[in-house]
């Protein structure tokens, strides 16, 4: 056991992140990270988020309204007992609307951890709400209870695997979901994401959150597993 950045007690993993240099899991080029286990403005369980700061670029989500706001879940079992954002109930959702936060852009490269808890029509985890594109977990307008990748109205990629939490990294042109490359469909994830979950009832996310990692690059198969082991190793979700 050792002791994390945050002076959290970690659980045995490697941690191969440095902050300073803007990489994550010792892959560089990431411009965007979000972590249940730093930036909140609570650590108490079962408290609301009203906002979160990512790790490497300032980047501000918030929320006003209480009653939209996420809980903080300080321990959950299906990622290895570490923290998640709990987006279950109905309209939670963070935005980045702090004034002068820009916004989350240029990203060609997404690792994700989390899971669903409802499937419902388009579950989003990331998203831009003003054109409806974004990642979606646990949902589609057909009910798929894997990934799928919106643009607008449009779904471009899908998986069908049925585990509730996964670890997904998603580029341009390939999904891979715990470790095994799903789809290699492509398409477009160049574009201005504002929201974490949504803002609209059915659209809401049903799960949980516990990184959102953003690369301003496309990695490659070899580089999006590698990400992709190391989370497992601290979430050990496969």
């Amino acid at each position: 056991m050792f002791k994390g950045f945050n002076n959290r007690q970690q659980h045995g993993f490697p941690s191969l992140s440095f902050f300073g240099d803007k990489t994550a899991y010792g892959q560089g080029g990431c411009s965007f990270w979000l972590r249940a286990d730093f930036g909140t403005n609570t650590i108490i369980d079962g408290a609301r988020v009203s906002t979160w700061i990512d790790s490497i670029g300032g980047i501000i989500l918030g929320q006003t309204t209480s009653a939209n706001q996420p809980f903080y879940d300080s321990q959950n079992a299906s990622f290895n007992n570490l923290p998640v954002i709990d987006f279950n109930a109905a309209n939670t959702r963070l935005y980045t609307d702090a004034t002068g936060v820009r916004p989350i852009s240029n990203v060609r490269t997404f690792a994700i951890v989390a899971n669903y808890g409802t499937i419902q029509s388009r579950n989003y985890v990331i998203s831009n709400f003003n054109d409806n594109s974004g990642i979606i977990y646990g949902g589609t307008t057909t009910g798929i209870n894997g990934v799928g990748v919106y643009e607008s109205t449009t779904l471009y990629s899908g998986t069908t695997e049925s585990t509730s939490a996964k670890i997904t990294v998603i580029t341009d042109n390939l999904i891979m979901v715990n470790g095994i490359v799903e789809n290699n469909t492509s398409f477009n994830l160049q574009r201005t994401y504002n929201t974490i979950g949504h803002d609209s009832g059915t659209f809401t996310l049903r799960g949980n959150v516990a990184e959102i990692i953003g690369f301003s690059f496309p990695l490659n198969q070899d580089q999006a597993l590698a990400i992709s082991t190391q989370l497992n190793q601290k979430y050990v979700i496969y």
